[in-house]
């Protein structure tokens, strides 16, 4: 039988992965931002690959330069943000198959 808060600490506990694995992604879509003043293309014209270490497929959407990361668990969406600095800063929300209650505590904190 499984445990429902058990099920959710573990997809918690690898979303975290997730969360930790794509932050190099996302700085460098901040950093290409922050320098071109536009937004990227696409992953692939960054030479950003598609896939991180642990198989999840990340897809950028180029109108608001949000990041998705499909996981087996469902989706995070990393919504871009600028701070009262300017750089980009990343919102972490739940995506299709994602329940709120199953994101992890990284993205809890404001500017992931």
């Amino acid at each position: 039988i499984a445990i429902p808060a058990y099920h959710d600490y573990m997809i918690k506990a690898k979303l975290g992965v997730d969360v930790a694995q794509s932050q190099n992604v996302r700085d460098a879509l901040g950093n290409y931002y922050q320098s071109s003043k536009r937004l990227p293309p696409s992953l692939g014209a960054l030479g950003i690959a598609t896939q991180l270490p642990d198989g999840s497929a990340l897809s950028l959407d180029p109108a608001n330069m949000a990041l998705t990361v499909d996981t087996k668990a469902g989706a995070l969406v990393f919504i871009p943000s600028a701070n009262e600095d300017g750089r980009v800063v990343w919102r972490c929300t739940n995506g299709k198959g994602l329940k709120p209650m199953q994101l992890p505590p990284a993205c809890h904190s404001a500017g992931n």
